[in-house]
């Protein structure tokens, strides 16, 4: 386990009680519905979903939804709300994506929020999702831009923030066109009595046909 991990699971059970994760999740489902307009029949992933705040806001709009992240604790937490409002179209799966893609799966939607800076080898990532995708799916990145380093003061991650232009790089270098990017949400921190602000950046691109 490495220690971003064990953090998450540590984090798990009050994860959603922070109402700037709601806030931030909420703000990027409704970007996400605007960019990209998924169909009700849309078969999709939601890669690194701790507890599934971005899923489930977009579950009602699509026809199917798996829920994977590294933390099975994160996953219990998706567990005990599919199994509460008793849904039928999500389910969960324990992987490392990162690692290697789904075999014999391929998704319409694949989708991440506050993801990807925890990883460190972004271009195999990219290309293990883009391989799960059908043609013509479409991979949504929601992640922090490229900060100084303060976001993440005094914890580890593999990244601060992620580069847009290096990111877009990588969905062209693996297939995916139609690239967009917008900014749903800043996050706005105080840092010794000082505000900053942290854009979370949602990059958009669709795998050829």
């Amino acid at each position: 386990m490495t220690k971003t991990s064990n953090r998450f699971d540590t984090e798990a059970l009050k994860w959603d009680q922070k109402p700037m994760h709601v806030e931030r999740a909420t703000a990027v489902a409704k970007q996400l519905l605007k960019q990209v307009e998924p169909t009700e029949n849309c078969d999709a992933l939601e890669f690194g979903c701790g507890t599934g705040l971005l899923g489930f806001t977009l579950l009602s709009h699509l026809g199917r939804l798996t829920f994977c992240d590294i933390s099975q604790p994160m996953l219990n937490q998706v567990k005990e709300k599919i199994d509460g409002w008793k849904l039928s179209n999500a389910t969960t799966i324990q992987a490392n994506l990162s690692e290697k893609p789904l075999k014999g799966k391929k998704y319409d939607l694949i989708f991440s929020l506050m993801t990807l800076h925890h990883i460190a080898d972004l271009e195999r990532t990219i290309r293990n999702l883009t391989e799960m995708l059908q043609p013509g799916g479409i991979l949504c990145i929601a992640d922090l831009n490229e900060d100084d380093g303060s976001y993440h003061l005094n914890q580890h991650t593999e990244h601060h923030g992620i580069n847009q232009e290096m990111l877009k790089a990588l969905f062209l270098k693996y297939g995916l066109k139609q690239v967009e990017a917008s900014v749903p949400y800043i996050i706005q921190k105080n840092l010794e009595g000082t505000s900053h602000e942290y854009p979370v950046f949602l990059m958009s691109g669709r795998k050829s046909e």
